[in-house]
């Protein structure tokens, strides 16, 4: 039965329920090689193949996040991934989102803030490093994604606005991260 399924999951035509299918799919005869191999070399890039492998082969994020390193020139791979992890809502989303965010150009990295407004899963930290970033829509994009985390409000408003400003030199930061600050208004 497995294999049925495994064989299915990288038949994209297939309109099966492939969430009740995965659920029962506790282990695989598959290898990680096989999966690896489909992602990476034949561009098979879909949330059904991402959160079967992340499931099923969690050890192998690090393999997984190394063979995303050759890709990151490939942009429209990039792509596909960014918009397949969006639905991918586990832990291992996020590490792979972050590794592509510290290889891309700003117009990806707003994309992988986008989708981390979404996910459940979460890595504060890199959100709040972020809100030290020189740009301001990623500074913004930051900020909403941690907009929905009230126990974090404090500390953004905190980076974002307390900026040490000898002479007036960073009034434009300032006043700039004010308007992001205005498009969330917290209580605090």
């Amino acid at each position: 039965f497995s294999s049925i399924i495994e064989s299915s999951i990288f038949k994209e035509s297939l309109e099966l329920d492939f969430k009740y299918l995965e659920s029962i799919l506790e282990f695989t005869q598959l290898d990680s090689n096989l999966f690896l191999d489909k992602i990476f070399n034949e561009n098979r890039v879909s949330s059904r193949i991402l959160g079967l492998f992340f499931r099923l082969f969690p050890q192998e994020l690090s393999n997984f996040c190394s063979k995303v390193d050759k890709k990151y020139a490939d942009i429209v791979f990039i792509k596909k991934l960014i918009e397949s992890l969006k639905k991918v809502d586990c832990p291992q989303s996020v590490e792979v989102l972050k590794k592509v965010f510290f290889s891309s150009n700003n117009i990806i990295r707003f994309e992988i803030l986008k989708v981390m407004q979404v996910l459940s899963s979460c890595d504060a930290e890199f959100l709040l490093s972020a809100l030290g970033d020189n740009d301001f829509t990623i500074r913004k994009f930051a900020f909403l994604a941690l907009a929905r985390y009230p126990n974090l409000h404090k500390k953004c408003a905190k980076l974002l606005l307390e900026i040490s400003n000898p002479f007036g030199l960073y009034s434009a930061v300032i006043e700039a991260n004010l308007q992001i600050v205005e498009q969330r208004p917290y209580k605090e």
